[in-house]
C-alpha cells in the first residue's frame, strides 16, 4: 500500500504550543519548593512577576519568546540553565533544559534542540516524579518525529502512553492537552513507519482529548488532516472528506495558510477522483485564491 506523507506541526504551531499555553494546570508547583519555571505553564510564571521585585533570566526569556523574539530569548534561557546547573537543582535543570530544547527547535538548530531535550529527559527520569518525566517526553518525541527518526519517537511515545494509561498520577490524568500531544506524537511515529491503522487509532485518541476544549486548539487542523489521510489510505472516502473539511474549518479559523492549502488540495483530489467535477472545480478555484480564503 502506498503511504502518504503525514503532516506534522509547523514551527508556528510549536511556538503556539510552547509559549502560549496559559491555561495548563499549575497544581504541580504545589509539590515543590522552587521557583515556578516549568515549561509551558507560563500563566504561573507571569503571575509570579507581580511578586518578584526583579525579573529572573527566565522571566525575561519568556517575555521575548511570547513576542516571537526567540533570538533575544535564547541567551536568557541559557543563563537560566547555567544557574540551575550551578546550584544543582534537578527539577530546575529539567525545566530550563526543556525550554532550551523548545527554543533551539524553533530556531531550526536541531543539534542543540536534541541535546537539551535529552538532558531534560535524563534528569526528569532520575527526578522520580512521573508527571515531570511525562512532560519531558513530548519535546523529545517531537524532535525524533520531525527529524525522521520514527523508531526513537515510537520508543519514547510508548513510555508516555504507559504513564497515561497506568492512571496513577493525578497531574497526568488532568493534563488533557499533553495527553493529546502524546497521541499525536505516537500517531506521527506510526505513520512514518507505515503502520496506518495504528496511526489512525492514535490520531483518533488525540482528537478525543483535543475536542474536550471549548475553543478548538489550532493543532486540530493538522490532526484532522492526518485522520483524513488515514481514511483515504483505507479507501474510506466519505470519512476522509469529513475530516479534511473539519481540518479546513480549523485551519481557516486559526489562520494557518499551509493547512488551508493542504486541505483544499486533498478535497479537490477526492472530488476529482470520485467524478464530482463541479465540486472539484470549486475547490480548485479556492486553492488558487487561498491567500484570501476566509471563513464565511
Amino acid at each position: 500500500m502506498h503511504t502518504k506523507s503525514f503532516l506534522f506541526w509547523s514551527s508556528n504551531q510549536l511556538a503556539i504550543t510552547v509559549f502560549s499555553e496559559l491555561s495548563i494546570s499549575t497544581n504541580i508547583f504545589s509539590k515543590f519548593k522552587c521557583s515556578p519555571q516549568m515549561w509551558g505553564v507560563f500563566a504561573f510564571v507571569l503571575c509570579s512577576m507581580h511578586v518578584c521585585a526583579q525579573e529572573t533570566n527566565q522571566d525575561i526569556a519568556i517575555r521575548h519568546a511570547q513576542n516571537g523574539e526567540f533570538d533575544k530569548a535564547m541567551p536568557f534561557f541559557l543563563k537560566d540553565y547555567d544557574e540551575s546547573v550551578a546550584v544543582n537543582d534537578t527539577f530546575r535543570i529539567v525545566q530550563a533544559a526543556r525550554l532550551l530544547g523548545n527554543g533551539f527547535s524553533l530556531l531550526k538548530d536541531s543539534l542543540n534542540g536534541h541535546r537539551y531535550y535529552k538532558i531534560a529527559e535524563e534528569y526528569a527520569r532520575d527526578f522520580g516524579d512521573d508527571y515531570v518525566y511525562f512532560i519531558s517526553l513530548s519535546g523529545l518525541t517531537y524532535y525524533y518525529v520531525s527529524n525522521d527518526q520514527p523508531k526513537k519517537a515510537l520508543k519514547y511515545s510508548l513510555i508516555a502512553v504507559e504513564l497515561i494509561e497506568n492512571g496513577n498520577n493525578a497531574e497526568i490524568a488532568s493534563d488533557t492537552l499533553n495527553k493529546g500531544t502524546t497521541y499525536i506524537n505516537l500517531g506521527a511515529a506510526y505513520g512514518r513507519l507505515g503502520n496506518n491503522q495504528k496511526a489512525l487509532d492514535s490520531y483518533l485518541k488525540a482528537a478525543s482529548y483535543y475536542e474536550q476544549f471549548e475553543t478548538p486548539v489550532p493543532e486540530l487542523a493538522t490532526l484532522y488532516c492526518n485522520i483524513g489521510n488515514c481514511y483515504e489510505e483505507f479507501n474510506q472516502k466519505d470519512k476522509a472528506l469529513k475530516f479534511f473539511n473539519s481540518g479546513l474549518t480549523i485551519a481557516v479559523e486559526s489562520n494557518q495558510l499551509p493547512f488551508i492549502r493542504y486541505a483544499l488540495n486533498e478535497l479537490f483530489n477526492l472530488h476529482k477522483a470520485a467524478g464530482n467535477t463541479e465540486m472539484a472545480l470549486e475547490y480548485l478555484e479556492k486553492i488558487h485564491g487561498a491567500e484570501g480564503y476566509h471563513a464565511k
